[in-house]
């Protein structure tokens, strides 16, 4: 049901160092309601070696995502997410989404371990996955975190597969005839000045709850 979620196409640029709200990767959009609260914040193309087998495929390029916190806060949403036209899209159906995650070696606090296994002293991360609906303008939506925890273990590429049912009442209220859906990736789990790096993402629908 995703365009674009192995990250083939950047027709905006290569790489984003914007702190608010934006497009990078067509159809992927870094999202935040605090600006301030970051310090820091890159997404940047990278691209896989030619004949790798750790991500299934065969995708060109993948995301990767530094940030670095001035404050941090409850309140706070910092995430990256993919936008499907339509504001009831998936309502009555279970919805699965799977992608490959990891933090990269050797960047950030964190030390380049053994070859093959994560780096030495990571004992992972936290990240949430999201829906969030909304009318076509973004002024007014609703955003619906998923229980199911993604966790990156260190720095290799790790497969990850959440599945949720949407009730047939979950729909936002307001204007229904362009609004879109986003599925998304909470960030505020991410370690700060460390590469989380995202690939292949894809989900998949099915009628009935």
């Amino acid at each position: 049901q995703l365009i674009n979620g192995n990250f083939d196409v950047w027709q905006r640029g290569k790489s984003f160092g914007e702190l608010t709200s934006h497009f990078f990767a067509d159809r992927w959009m870094f999202r935040t309601n605090n600006p301030s609260a970051l310090t820091s914040k890159t997404i940047t193309r990278k691209s896989f070696d030619v004949g790798q087998t750790d991500v299934a495929g065969n995708p060109l390029y993948y995301s990767s995502v530094n940030m670095n916190y001035a404050s941090k806060s409850s309140s706070d949403f910092h995430g990256i997410e993919n936008i499907i036209e339509g504001q009831q899209k998936f309502l009555g159906e279970t919805v699965t989404v799977d992608g490959y995650i990891r933090y990269a070696q050797g960047t950030g606090g964190i030390s380049a371990g053994a070859t093959g296994g994560p780096p030495s002293g990571i004992t992972g991360g936290t990240l949430g996955l999201y829906i969030r609906r909304s009318v076509n303008t973004g002024s007014s939506y609703t955003i619906n975190e998923i229980d199911t925890p993604i966790v990156v273990t260190g720095g290799v590429w790790t497969p990850f597969i959440v599945s949720t049912s949407l009730g047939s009442s979950a729909g936002h209220t307001g204007n229904t005839g362009d609004g879109y859906v986003a599925v998304g990736i909470k960030l505020n789990g991410i370690l700060e000045n460390t590469d989380l790096e995202l690939s292949n993402v894809r989900l998949f629908s099915s009628q009935g709850e």
